[in-house]
């Protein structure tokens, strides 16, 4: 499995979700994309995320809803997300807007000034 620890550095990429990638190549008449990758935190804890997204998003972190916003072009804070130690699934629901969707998400720690140390996340199923 590869994992990514530049996780603060940059941003996750929903993109890179096989789930995101198969929908793209076509042939799905879904109306809505799902895109997952999987958060590893050393330790529980409260962090910030940095959502952009050019379409409507639903975040769910570990099954519980974070944000919802139907309309698209969004950049907004969230703030008090919990992650348990170990591994946290982080997963977006977007409209299939004809191939027009996309979603980024960065984390910071909870006062939003810094990463949290030990993050690393792939877009493989941890098991």
């Amino acid at each position: 499995m590869e994992t990514h620890s530049e996780i603060g550095g940059t941003t996750i990429r929903l993109q890179d979700s096989p789930l995101l990638k198969d929908w793209l190549r076509g042939g799905h008449e879904n109306p809505l994309v799902h895109a997952c990758v999987y958060i590893h935190a050393e330790k529980a804890g409260k962090v910030q995320l940095n959502m952009f997204a050019f379409c409507g998003v639903q975040l769910c972190v570990n099954g519980k809803p974070v944000y919802t916003e139907p309309k698209g072009w969004q950049k907004k804070e969230i703030k008090d997300v919990e992650l348990m130690q170990g591994w946290n699934t982080l997963l977006a629901t977007l409209p299939a807007s004809g191939g027009w969707c996309g979603c980024s998400v960065g984390i910071r720690n909870e006062k939003g000034d810094g990463v949290p140390a030990g993050l690393r996340y792939t877009t493989e199923r941890p098991e």
